[in-house]
């Protein structure tokens, strides 16, 4: 009796842990607050003069369409890593995929472009501004164009 009550004890506990996985699982950080499309816009002006048109879009279904957007090549060895870019930028389709909870890679025909969401309250993740780290220290810093989803009443 004591073997089949610790035995149902474990089964539950397993069931509840596999529900909070795949619940969690369900929604990228991405897609738990923002409206698809997500787009982005220069934030910081100083920074941003060789990129003022730029514009970011991101689709659910993980392309992207960018406006004379940055990319280059990351730098291996960096934290966080810093791109190579030059004065490269790209206008056309592309593709985009989380790396982390913080991360997202953008991948087009002439480079790839890596963001980061800036850090939200208490340590949180915030994907409200992201930035692009450059190798010469420059931070570009792009802010969000489109919705946010509003908490259900």
């Amino acid at each position: 009796m004591r073997k089949i009550v610790q035995r149902s004890a474990a089964v539950s506990v397993v069931a509840t842990l596999a529900v909070l996985v795949v619940g969690c699982a369900a929604e990228s950080p991405l897609e738990s607050r923002l409206e698809f499309p997500v787009v982005y816009s220069p934030a910081n002006s100083n920074e941003m003069r060789d990129f003022a048109s730029s514009n970011l879009s991101l689709r659910q279904d993980g392309t992207a369409e960018l406006n004379d957007f940055p990319v280059g090549e990351p730098r291996p060895g960096t934290s966080p890593s810093c791109m190579e870019v030059g004065g490269r930028s790209y206008s056309g389709e592309g593709e985009w995929k989380l790396l982390s909870e913080a991360k997202l890679e953008l991948q087009t025909p002439d480079g790839v472009a890596l963001l980061y969401a800036s850090n939200g309250k208490f340590g949180s993740v915030d994907w409200l501004d992201v930035s692009l780290y450059r190798c010469d220290g420059v931070e570009l810093t792009f802010g969000l164009s489109s919705q946010l989803k509003m908490p259900e009443s």
